[in-house]
């Protein structure tokens, strides 16, 4: 897998407060990522993969095993006072390995990733799948056909408002960025996005909605061990060189699976940000262990959001 967090999903309770990216304090400083939803979505185990429906009342993630032996994409709705509700799984996914679920622009489109039968590809391979809506119900998934599977295991795509789609694939221990035409059901050949390079791992791309914004995840490229979360921007036919986002959302840690709302002024991803607990008063019980064990604070991923309405080339 190509995950960078190995972490196990676990059960939420029912409610979460209605969240808003925090405002920065002074007019310097740079917003601070918020943990979305805890103990609803961002819950005991692994949770990535934030994708909105145009009008943000219904969200999709992801939810792991930490042998990602099952992965399952999980549907959550606001309620009438602005609170998320518990996740459910998603009416498509269930049975195989289903994740990085991606909603397009104009809300009539969900496209994922599953090593479910029928791509034709070697055993646990991904292949890009999606489904349409129908009378306000997604319907049966179907394959993305074309040359993009002739590729090893695709990941993570998303897709613009003019129809190009982007993604990730293994080749080998590589992982590289790319982006094809869809139309239909069917995409046209990948084409190697032009900052990829031999040295660097290239993973999950986010483009937002008018297709203008590359957000994505790469090893290699800095100087942390781990994954930090970088940005292009479209300049003409080409794209600017990649700068990582700051400080105020890369640690040393990994961050990645990101996602951008559908006004691209909200950025969520996963990372493990762990808040070392205070020191016990007295001697814990069994049930208190399990409880530490289950809370959104025990050093596993969760989803975070941040105010990006601000970022530009100027900017980084």
């Amino acid at each position: 897998m190509k995950k960078m967090f190995l972490l196990a999903a676990l059960a939420a309770p029912a409610l979460a407060l209605a969240q808003s990216p925090p405002a920065t304090t002074t007019a310097n400083a740079a917003p601070q990522p918020a943990l979305l939803a805890p103990g609803v979505i961002s819950a005991g185990g692994h949770e990535f993969n934030v994708t909105l429906t145009p009008d943000g009342n219904t969200l999709y993630f992801s939810r792991a095993r930490i042998n990602w032996s099952q992965i399952t994409i999980m549907e959550s709705r606001k309620d009438k006072r602005g609170n998320w509700g518990a996740p459910q799984v998603a009416s498509f996914s269930g049975i195989y390995r289903d994740t990085d679920p991606f909603i397009s622009p104009d809300g009539k489109r969900l496209y994922f990733i599953s090593d479910r039968p029928g791509a034709g590809k070697a055993a646990g391979d991904y292949s890009i799948w999606f489904c349409d809506l129908k009378q306000g119900k997604w319907g049966e998934p179907q394959l993305l056909e074309g040359p993009i599977n002739d590729l090893g295991a695709v990941y993570y795509p998303s897709i613009d408002e003019n129809g190009y789609l982007y993604f990730s694939a293994n080749q080998g221990r590589d992982s590289d960025l790319y982006r094809c035409r869809v139309e239909g059901n069917k995409a046209s050949a990948p084409e190697l996005l032009p900052f990829n390079s031999p040295q660097v791992r290239d993973l999950d791309p986010i483009i937002s909605p008018k297709g203008n914004m590359l957000i994505f995840s790469s090893v290699g490229r800095g100087n942390t061990p781990g994954s930090d979360l970088y940005v292009s921007f479209k300049q003409g036919e080409g794209w600017s060189e990649p700068k990582a986002l700051g400080a105020n959302i890369n640690t040393p840690g990994n961050e990645g699976q990101a996602g951008i709302s559908p006004d691209a002024r909200t950025l969520y991803f996963t990372t493990a940000r762990l808040v070392e607990p205070a020191p016990r008063a007295t001697r814990a019980d069994a049930r208190k262990v399990e409880s530490e064990l289950l809370s959104h604070e025990n050093g596993l991923g969760n989803i975070y959001f941040v105010d990006i309405s601000g970022l530009s080339p100027d900017t980084l």
